[in-house]
């Protein structure tokens, strides 16, 4: 299914971290993740464009779907910081 967000919404997809560098994470930080690739934009939206990685707060944003399939819609003021790499 194919969502749009409205408004200063983002809809973004939650990046799962297995490494950073050389190092391991443990299962219990990976259930922390605050790492998420945008995936669309509403017109209003400022702080990310789509494609972009972007952090934001552990508590943040509304989870929908399942599995694979779960997404993440955020609002822009929820974004702490965008990857400029």
């Amino acid at each position: 299914m194919n969502w749009t967000p409205v408004g200063d919404r983002i809809l973004a997809k939650k990046v799962e971290l297995e490494k950073v560098g050389s190092i391991l994470l443990a299962s219990a930080a990976k259930d922390q993740t605050i790492e998420a690739e945008v995936l669309a934009v509403g017109p209003e939206a400022k702080n990310a464009k789509a494609g972009q990685r972007v952090l934001f707060g552990k508590y943040a944003g509304m989870e929908y779907g399942s599995g694979e399939d779960k997404i993440l819609l955020l609002r822009d003021e929820d974004i702490m910081a965008v990857s400029t790499a």
